[in-house]
């Protein structure tokens, strides 16, 4: 009972102390500047006595539900501190090690806790789910060191170390020495010594943790010190250059093609024109400084112009604007001698240091070349939008991914979407799953710069379901940093061309293969004359048969003696040879109806009997004349 007593007073202290290195780290955290993983840091000795208390609180009324909610939160809080370490660091959280924690301890939890119920199964799984969120805390500390860090590094990796050795101790001592126990308050060994052991490392942590931070705070400093000096230095430098670039500003202000000026809003007039103004309206800056500001524009813009500048400079006064705000202007103004030019105005509202005034400062640059340049861009965009639209080969706009942005009406009819289909899909999902790899190799090589443009066929799916032959040719398209920003491909439908081609490849097979057999039963009939006898011409023709007919398998199955045929099969085609009126044999191919009708065998096979039956006539007609020649010469 005194040792529960006693360990339940060093719960106490154990509480107590993380709430004060808590409350010291969230102070720190709330006057000083603190880093990256900081926070995490006092979330860590927060959950710490949370687990603390668990332990304290919940362990007389459910141990089970105590030891979870426990060493899950004293997990979670070396987790925590492993976390702010990396963050601290700059490092990748590593997601994988810490799901494999929380995967090992839940299952540590269930097997031991529910399925074979062994209370130092458990301590020994979550002491060594602890010691290694200890060992990888370590680890973080002691790699990658930045050069000014110091002693609160190598205690912090130390007194990890020394947790994880504590831990797997504890978890090998629990599973292979210390007798079974109930709750942990038989585990009088360990348990009170880690309970001590968590005391002394809350303030270890926490002394670490603020020393790291206020070491990285201090080599900031030294930083920022040595920039300030090297700043201050600059600014010397500077000071002297500022004369110099004072003159050469004067220089460029008097020679540039823009126009410079400033006009004072109190005193309604110009008090600075560059000579500039010169080349750009022909007036002198004398001549542009006795002018009215309305005289700048044309008559009929006078009243807005007058308009819109006194709106700015009440947005000015009433502070809706800074002289950080930029206006940007396009108007026509009139040139000395009656001409006009078309200007863009680039203007701002500051308050004269020296006066007090309200000026508008100002950059006035010719537009002829510009307009002029967009004048040809807009017609040309209008060329490629008519030829985009009329084509008669479908197109494509597609960014890098292959996601479709524009098509023309040619193109919705070859694949049968509408535009509105169209936008938005990945061109690899029109075309057939078997050449889909042909748009993403193409479009590799073209953003590898390996080639600029790429042309090679590809079958497509109609939204209707027929397969579509398209020749394509995909470009392409560099931006004015010559970086690829688009593709533009182009669909020349060919199922019509591959459709005839394939038919006459077919007729041309058909032939050639028709030819062959012919040829055959030529051969076959010549030697067929040369037979001496029917024994020899019916050899022939078995030895013929499958050059006739190849590749079907064909037979030619004589009748007996009284005249009789074998019964037809279900899977051949019988063909008669006749002789004098009668049936002598057959001939069978194996072939079904539709293929015979397919490879008009049915009208070969016939003119093969008829050869045939015609040859086995004249061979019998030659052998009776020899025998009536013999008899006739014998008498």
């Amino acid at each position: 009972m005194s040792t529960v007593m006693d360990r339940s007073t060093l719960l106490v202290v154990a509480i107590l102390l993380t709430l004060a290195a808590v409350l010291i780290l969230v102070v720190v955290r709330q006057t000083r500047k603190t880093y990256p993983g900081f926070g995490l840091w006092a979330g860590s000795m927060a959950l710490a006595m949370a687990g603390t208390v668990s332990f304290l609180t919940i362990q007389q009324v459910n141990p089970r539900l105590a030891l979870l909610i426990g060493s899950l939160l004293l997990v979670v809080a070396f987790v925590f501190l492993y976390r702010g370490l990396l963050e601290f660091r700059g490092r990748t959280a590593n997601y994988a090690f810490e799901l494999l924690l929380a995967l090992v301890l839940f299952a540590g939890f269930v097997f031991f806790g529910f399925v074979r119920p062994n209370l130092n199964g458990y301590v020994a799984v979550y002491s060594l789910c602890l010691g290694s969120a200890a060992a990888m805390g370590a680890r973080v500390v002691l790699t990658g060191r930045p050069s000014y860090f110091g002693s609160p590094d190598r205690i912090l990796a130390s007194w990890l170390g020394l947790i994880t050795a504590f831990t797997w101790s504890r978890a090998a001592y629990s599973a292979l020495f210390l007798a079974p126990i109930d709750s942990l308050n038989t585990d009088t060994t360990f348990q009170t010594a880690y309970i001590a052991f968590q005391i002394i490392s809350v303030l270890v942590i926490t002394f670490a943790v603020i020393n790291l931070n206020s070491q990285r705070l201090e080599h900031e400093l030294r930083t920022t010190q040595a920039s300030l000096e090297r700043d201050i230095e600059e600014r010397r430098r500077v000071e002297g250059a500022l004369l110099r670039s004072q003159q050469q500003y004067r220089s460029l202000t008097e020679n540039m093609d823009d126009n410079a000026w400033i006009y004072d809003m109190d005193d309604q007039r110009f008090v600075y024109v560059s000579p500039s103004v010169r080349k750009l309206k022909g007036y002198t800056p004398d001549e542009v400084m006795r002018l009215a500001i309305d005289s700048m524009v044309l008559p009929h813009q006078r009243e807005q112009m007058q308009a819109v500048l006194d709106e700015r400079h009440w947005d000015f006064l009433s502070d809706k604007i800074t002289s950080q705000d930029f206006f940007l202007d396009e108007l026509e103004q009139p040139c000395k001698g009656g001409k006009t030019v078309w200007t863009e105005i680039s203007s701002h509202f500051v308050r004269s240091a020296e006066t007090g005034h309200v000026e508008v400062h100002g950059v006035t640059r010719d537009l002829t070349g510009r307009r002029e340049i967009t004048e040809a861009l807009r017609a040309s965009e209008e060329k490629f939008r008519l030829a985009f639209a009329s084509a008669n080969t479908g197109i494509f706009l597609s960014d890098l991914e292959g996601r479709i942005q524009q098509t023309n009406s040619r193109a919705e009819q070859i694949l049968g979407y509408n535009a509105d289909e169209l936008r938005g899909m990945l061109e690899q999902n029109l075309a057939l799953a078997g050449d889909a790899w042909l748009t993403e190799s193409n479009r590799k090589r073209m953003t590898d710069g390996l080639v600029d443009h790429s042309t090679y066929e590809q079958r497509f799916t109609h939204r209707d379901g027929p397969i579509v032959h398209c020749l394509v040719s995909s470009a392409l398209v560099r931006g004015a940093d010559d970086k690829p920003n688009a593709f533009i491909t182009q669909l020349q439908d060919i199922t019509q061309r591959r459709l005839a081609e394939k038919a006459l490849h077919a007729a041309l097979k058909k032939s050639a293969t028709h030819a062959a057999r012919m040829g055959a039963l030529n051969e076959t009939v010549k030697g067929l004359m040369r037979c001496e006898n029917r024994e020899q011409a019916l050899h022939l023709i078995e030895s013929r048969l499958e050059k006739m007919f190849f590749p079907f398998d064909c037979q030619f199955v004589q009748a007996d003696l009284q005249g009789h045929l074998p019964e037809s099969s279900a899977d051949a085609q019988d063909f008669s040879v006749d002789l004098q009126g009668k049936v002598i044999g057959i001939l069978r191919i194996y072939a079904e109806n539709a293929l015979l009708r397919e490879e008009d065998l049915a009208q070969f096979a016939e003119t093969v009997s008829d050869s045939i039956s015609l040859a086995l006539a004249n061979l019998q007609l030659r052998e009776e004349t020899r025998l009536r020649v013999g008899t006739d010469g014998g008498h």
